[in-house]
């Protein structure tokens, strides 16, 4: 028999209880094993970190009403632990203490001719009928523009714990070994950037509305209204920002729960050359019939058996 062991160090964290997950049966799982690859704690937590350790981009955008937004989110992952918990017969690796942070660049357009009502100057004309036809005092309506409010969000920290089953089959002349998600909770809290929209959103629309003459006395309820209309839709627009940053977390290999994170592949043919042989010896090819995973004492233990 054959072992490799990979080592590493790991601050310890303190158990805790979770509830038993199923393991799925590992067809063709061998007893005696011929080849065996165990990975600790810490060697696990290298591989997992460079897997997730990156900057995520996107961009999305939406209509409401009078309102569209368009959004780039741009999202930093780092940190996570592995631990191997000993659970009875269940085999499972379990992701700690990930941390998720960013920045929304968000841009609200509002068209305000959509929001406020026709203001005109004076409110009706007088107009007398003559020989020439009918003449009007004249008369001046506002075309209200459309404004634009630039929001920068900072997203605060979101964390992650995440448990995986183990999995292992034969694909070709590879054994893949694979980690797969079980479902896990997404809390994104952006409320706090509410009232930071809402500010901003009555300043800027503050200062366009000044610029427009004649309407000095009205500005103040002018924006009352248009910040009015804004809170009827926010909570819809920040929900869609959540639902879109939860679209790209998930989109991340090891969280996706449609696909398997390929942890490793094992050859299926393996050349093998005999201990004590002399110089010049041929190499042996030797298949590799069944292979199994399990934890056990802090490793992920790989074990294979080959063709007698």
């Amino acid at each position: 028999m054959s072992r490799h062991r990979i080592n590493g160090s790991i601050t310890p964290i303190p158990a805790r209880p979770l509830p038993v997950l199923p393991q799925d049966p590992e067809p063709g799982a061998p007893n005696i094993s011929d080849l065996t690859v165990a990975i600790n704690e810490a060697g696990l937590t290298i591989l997992v970190d460079r897997a997730i350790d990156h900057p995520i981009k996107s961009s999305g955008s939406g209509n409401w009403g009078a309102f569209s937004a368009g959004y780039q989110v741009n999202l930093q992952v780092s940190g996570g632990t592995i631990e191997l918990p000993e659970l009875q017969n269940i085999y499972i690796v379990r992701l700690d203490n990930v941390v998720i942070t960013g920045l929304v660049e968000f841009s609200l357009d509002i068209d305000l001719s959509r929001v406020l009502p026709q203001i005109c100057i004076p409110p009706r004309r007088s107009c007398i009928h003559t020989s020439w036809g009918n003449v009007c005092t004249p008369q001046v309506c506002i075309s209200w523009p459309k404004v634009s409010v630039p929001v920068p969000i900072p997203i605060p920290p979101i964390g992650i714990n995440a448990d995986f089953g183990i999995a292992v089959y034969q694909q070709g002349n590879v054994w893949q070994v694979d980690l797969r998600v079980y479902p896990f909770s997404l809390y994104i809290d952006l409320t706090p950037s509410v009232d930071l929209i809402l500010d901003t959103t009555k300043n800027i629309v503050h200062d366009v509305l000044s610029q427009i003459p004649l309407i000095g006395d009205l500005v103040d309820g002018l924006v009352d209204v248009v910040l009015d209309t804004l809170r009827g839709v926010l909570d819809t627009i920040l929900a869609a920002i959540k639902a879109f940053m939860e679209n790209l977390i998930l989109a991340i290999d090891l969280f996706s729960p449609t696909i398997p994170y390929h942890l490793t592949s094992v050859p299926v043919l393996q050349k093998i050359i005999a201990a004590g042989s002399a110089p010049g010896d041929r190499e042996v090819d030797l298949k590799i019939t069944g292979l199994s995973a399990i934890t056990r004492d802090h490793e992920l233990i790989v074990a294979g058996v080959f063709a007698s």
